[in-house]
Parts: C-alpha cells; structure tokens; sequence
C-alpha cells in the first residue's frame, strides 16, 4: 500500500511544516510535497530552490530504535537510488554522506533533522530532487543535472514521490539503529566509491584518503596516504580526480 502524503501551494519549508504540524499525528509514518518553498534549505543551512519544476518533500518516521540519524540518510539514499535508477534506468550513484549523482553531478539531496515529541525521537526527513529543471547556478555548489536532461522526458511530480516513497517504506519497514550487512553492500554498491581518492574540503588537512566503504553506524571508513583507518562522521568529501573507479 503505497503512503499517503499532502500536498501544499507554498510553505516556508516541508521540514519546518512537519515540526510544527505533524508530530502530534498518530501516524508513525507520515509524508508532505510542497509546489514552492520560501525558506527551503540543505546541509549546512544552505538554500535549496526547488521551483514548481521539481520535487520538495519531506517525511516523518516515528521509532523507538533511534540512536543516529544519520543512519535515516543511508536508508533514504539507498531508497531514492532504487527508485531513480527504476525509473531512469540510468547509472545513479550515493554520494556519502546525503547526495544522489548521476555523471557526477548532483540530481537530489538529503536533510535530516532530529526532533522530539513529548520525550520520544522522531526523524523528520527532506528530499530535494531535480525533475524538470536545474536549480539557479548561484543556488548550488557543483554541478546539477535532472532527471528530464537524463532521459529527455518530462515527469510527473506526483507519479515521481509515490514511486520514491513505496521504496522508502519498504526499506524503512525494517530499519534497525545499526546498519545490516546487506544495507552497508548494496549501499557500497550504489555509491561505487571504494578505492576512489578524496578530499575533505574546508579542512586544514590536506591530505588524501581512500575510501574503503561503509561501517555500520553510518560513518564511511577511508585510510590515510600511510594506511592508517579514519571514520568520518560528517562532513563534505571531494572526489580527487583520476582516482580508480
């Protein structure tokens, strides 16, 4: 049974929109699209346009069995990246730690956001995807592509989070605090990224790691130039070019 969701003219935010109308819903899993944000935003508080072309929507989870909530965004990448790659039939990528590429550049993003409810944790989750247009060049990073410019057909938006939202039903029906052996492979598989070369930007440390995958907590594990294990918890990486694939 596919989830119900609302849909909204505008609003500030969807993330915003939940904390203030939906966690007192007795609904454990509950969904909102917006046509336009005011005040929509990604990672760092950063600005994310989505425009009536494409897809703002957010979602709540409600479980005891929460200690990270970054183990919400590997749920819900994995989950976007089967519904996009589903639907395109195109290579899509995970970019660690909350990215959905495809050729390298960024076709959606993830925000989630820890709150509580009368004492109990509850995920509240946003999703930005470019469908039919590529956000303001000012408004983003790097570079961005959509899912019209993938496979030259228009979408729609609702087809598109109904398809999206059955996936991250189904993977968030048996979410577990600590990631499971088969979500850390298909997750190291969807990103392909063990081996590459990266970078931490913004960081005074300019060093190169590799990437040697998932843990279960989330956290993805790279080693040094001398081979020594870093986790890194959060933050950016940087692919460094000419890496192995």
């Amino acid at each position: 049974m596919k989830p119900p969701f609302l849909v909204l003219d505008t609003v500030d935010s969807t993330n915003d929109f939940l904390k203030r109308e939906a966690l007192h819903r007795e609904m454990n899993f509950f969904a909102v699209r917006a046509k336009q944000q005011t005040a929509g935003r990604g990672r760092h508080s950063r600005t994310w346009e989505a425009g009536s072309e494409n897809l703002a929507f957010s979602f709540v989870f409600k479980t005891e069995n929460l200690e990270n909530p970054a183990i919400a965004s590997i749920y819900t990448g994995l989950a976007l990246y089967k519904a996009l790659t589903r639907i395109t039939g195109a290579q899509i990528n995970i970019k660690w730690p909350n990215d959905i590429t495809c050729n390298s550049s960024k076709l959606a993003g993830i925000l989630s956001e820890l709150v509580f409810d009368s004492g109990k944790p509850v995920l509240i989750i946003g999703i930005g995807l470019n469908v039919n247009s590529i956000p303001s060049p000012e408004l983003i990073q790097n570079s961005a592509i959509c899912l019209q410019e993938i496979i030259h057909q228009e979408y729609n938006l609702d087809h598109i989070m109904l398809e999206i939202m059955s996936d991250i039903r189904e993977l968030f029906f048996h979410f577990e605090a600590t990631l499971p052996e088969q979500i850390i492979r298909e997750w190291n598989s969807a990103a392909q990224c063990k081996g590459k070369k990266i970078k931490i930007p913004g960081s005074e440390n300019k060093s190169v790691y590799t990437i040697q995958g998932l843990e279960p907590n989330g956290n993805l594990l790279v080693h040094d130039e001398g081979g020594k294990p870093h986790s890194l918890q959060f933050g950016e990486i940087t692919y460094v070019e000419n890496s192995n694939s």
